[in-house]
């Protein structure tokens, strides 16, 4: 199990092959909160089959609720199998992610010592000039025409004829 957790396998922990790293590495663990919101949701989801919490007013859940009434033994396999792995799974991204930030705050703490604050601020600063366009766009309104319906931002405003009515 071990080499889940990003340690090696059991053959390398046991013989001591697999060194700690000498350069904290700073990653953002995007992926892997993608991964654990994915984990978390399949764990409820297990917990509501187990339960069998559905809403009897709804023909549809009123179904579910005959398909997955549980006989005591299948509920208990369920438990143990499908539900406990999911918590499993999910731990163990959520292991995964707090190793990562602990290795992020030495990063930065180095980072920090070495160039100053200003410096490790920026490093790890994923904005980029136009990143407003995307996130924030009302804050980039001014900064150029990102209207969908260019043709009616102020700017363009000349552009668009005027016919007279002769």
């Amino acid at each position: 199990m071990s080499g889940a957790f990003g340690r090696g396998s059991y053959r390398s922990v046991v013989a001591g092959t697999q060194n700690d790293l000498r350069r904290a590495t700073f990653y953002p663990c995007a992926y892997e909160l993608i991964q654990l919101h994915k984990a978390h949701k399949e764990v409820i989801r297990h917990f509501y089959v187990r339960d069998k919490v559905f809403d009897n007013k709804f023909p549809g859940t009123a179904l579910a609720n005959g398909l997955f009434k549980f006989v005591p033994n299948r509920r208990e396999s369920y438990h143990m199998r499908e539900l406990m792995e999911s918590i499993r799974r999910r731990s163990i991204w959520m292991h995964r992610i707090k190793q990562q930030r602990e290795i992020n705050a030495k990063a930065l703490a180095m980072l920090e010592q070495q160039h100053g604050e200003g410096f490790a601020a920026d490093a790890i600063s994923f904005t980029t000039p136009d990143s407003d366009a995307y996130f924030a766009p009302q804050r980039y309104q001014d900064v150029a025409n990102s209207w969908p319906n260019y043709w009616q931002h102020p700017s363009v405003r000349h552009v668009v004829p005027k016919p007279t009515v002769a």
